[in-house]
């Protein structure tokens, strides 16, 4: 069942133009306008009737009755600062929210072995070019979705990511063991112009579904 899209109020629609104003990227205006409508879901009223002591009861709701995970209570901070500071103009809202200290983690680190097993288990080799893109370059999921065919630069072995995070085009080096793979995957689909392309395959494929 697909969603209804919210309505888009007065409060939301400007919110939206300042995020355009500030060249934010698509993810995250998404981001924040989902965090935004679930603080004013959660009192039912729109923020711009709330005050720090709401801000605060939805801070300890987050993080004590539904005990979300660190990125996203972050993200619901940012989200909230933004809204109070610029898109109403009440920057002393900000003492009222302040940023989390993240609790600090060791990443899990895959061995030699288990990458190989993962990167060769999938029998589709348009998944194999996937998982193995993202290893050998490092590339986030969103850049790696809007590669196009003609970024893979063979002669200077460079791969060209447009506009990454912080909206900057640059060039990651392309794996000598990645190249041959890239273009088994070229004969066999013909990708154009997007590398992975998504349904239809004149758009690219969409984050969620890698």
């Amino acid at each position: 069942m697909r969603t209804r899209p919210l309505p888009m109020t007065p409060l939301r629609q400007r919110m939206v133009e300042d995020m355009h104003m500030r060249n934010y990227s698509e993810h995250t205006m998404r981001a924040y306008l989902h965090c935004v409508a679930d603080f004013a879901r959660h009192f039912r009223t729109s923020p711009e009737h709330l005050g720090p002591e709401q801000v605060r009861a939805y801070q300890l709701f987050l993080v004590q009755d539904k005990q979300r995970a660190w990125p996203t209570v972050v993200q619901t901070v940012c989200a909230l600062r933004f809204l109070y500071r610029v898109t109403l103009g009440r920057p002393t809202m900000l003492d009222s929210i302040p940023h989390p200290r993240r609790p600090f983690t060791l990443p899990t680190i895959l061995s030699p072995a288990e990458v190989v097993v993962l990167l060769t288990t999938p029998r589709n080799l348009k998944h194999r070019a996937i998982l193995t893109t993202l290893s050998a370059t490092g590339l986030r999921v969103a850049e790696l979705c809007q590669l196009q065919v003609t970024d893979i630069d063979s002669a200077r072995m460079v791969l060209r990511v447009r506009q990454g995070k912080g909206h900057h085009d640059r060039y990651v080096m392309l794996s000598p063991k990645l190249l041959p793979l890239l273009r088994q995957y070229w004969q066999q689909d013909k990708p154009c112009p997007w590398l992975f392309p998504g349904n239809p395959r004149t758009r690219p494929l969409v984050t969620r579904t890698v």
